[in-house]
């Protein structure tokens, strides 16, 4: 999911760092049905970009065996902080 991170212009002018904790529920087939926040970053642009970034994702990794052809949530938290 790295790879497909912006972090907003704005938002990086302000310093604005946080974690934006995403709630992800999957299908049984491993396709994306619902992207909403769990736990906000504070920062209303970090938030936005974190639900924009998992739904760019052109492929998630793969879930653990064991949930393999299950529908399944999982919270992924997705990080903002400068260098």
């Amino acid at each position: 999911l790295r790879k497909d991170q912006h972090y907003p212009r704005r938002a990086q002018s302000q310093g604005s760092t946080g974690t934006t904790h995403v709630l992800l529920r999957m299908s049984a087939d491993g396709r994306v049905k619902n992207v909403s926040v769990y736990r906000s970053s504070g920062h209303e642009m970090l938030d936005e970009e974190a639900l924009a970034k998992v739904r760019r994702a052109r492929q998630l990794p793969r879930p653990p065996e064991v949930l393999r052809g299950k529908a399944f949530t999982v919270v992924v938290p997705i990080i903002f902080q400068l260098d």
